[in-house]
């Protein structure tokens, strides 16, 4: 009886497939953590707008405003320098009539809703920092917000024309 004899047949080594593998993962892998961490500055961004617009409402409900100019409290309670430099600060008074209807006033009173909007154009494609064009296709506009009521007519400065639009 004869035996038949096995061939065995290597189509080459194995050595580099490992590499091969992870050479093609690491693009996507890339990508993953740069989304991650975009994520997380936006996230930190939201947050920072939002403290930022409290503090500002409540110093100016209790009319405490250090240096007497809002605009420049708020924006000075921002975290970072990036946020710092491009946040913009809105102001704006609203008057309940004794109907209850809500308006805006340019002559606030105690009792009258103060409202801020911080925003910051905020760049999908940009790490490092916020972007400067508002109108690029991967920005953002993000927003913080916060209403009061003034416990006591103001005495501080602010900026009426400013617009968070």
């Amino acid at each position: 009886m004869t035996r038949g004899h096995r061939r065995n047949v290597h189509l080459g080594s194995e050595s580099g497939q490992a590499m091969v593998e992870f050479a093609l993962i690491l693009p996507f892998l890339a990508a993953f953590v740069v989304l991650i961490i975009q994520a997380g500055t936006a996230f930190n961004y939201w947050n920072d707008l939002n403290q930022m617009a409290a503090d500002g409402a409540r110093r100016a409900a209790v009319n405490n405003v250090p240096g007497g100019d809002l605009t420049s409290f708020i924006t000075n309670e921002a975290d970072s320098g990036d946020l710092r430099t491009h946040v913009k600060v809105c102001i704006t008074f609203g008057h309940t009539d004794a109907t209850g209807k809500e308006s805006l006033t340019t002559t606030p009173q105690a009792g009258d809703a103060i409202k801020i909007t911080t925003m910051v154009p905020f760049s999908l494609a940009n790490i490092a920092a916020p972007s400067n064009d508002p109108n690029s296709v991967l920005s953002i506009k993000e927003r913080g917000k916060a209403t009061m009521r003034l416990e006591a007519t103001p005495t501080f400065t602010y900026d009426p024309l400013a617009r968070c639009d």
